[in-house]
């Protein structure tokens, strides 16, 4: 709270789910951090701004982002 009172804009669309203990991950083992399609929150992302998409080569129907953008390669 003491940061969005410092920056408003600051995880102004974040979700928390503290109650929620079921696996949120494709393979966290494997290193598959997309989320599954029934975690809570997973459909509640955004498409990407056109000069990120520009930056990781992606085509401009990609679908939603939900959290970080991917690391560049």
């Amino acid at each position: 709270s003491d940061l969005r009172k410092l920056f408003p804009q600051f995880s102004v669309n974040s979700l928390s789910f503290d109650a929620y203990d079921r696996p949120l991950f494709k393979s966290a083992e494997l290193g598959n951090y997309q989320l599954l399609p029934t975690a809570p929150g997973a459909t509640s992302g955004m498409q990407l701004p056109a000069d990120v998409r520009k930056l990781l080569g992606q085509p401009n129907k990609v679908g939603q982002y939900v959290g970080a953008y991917p690391r560049l390669p």
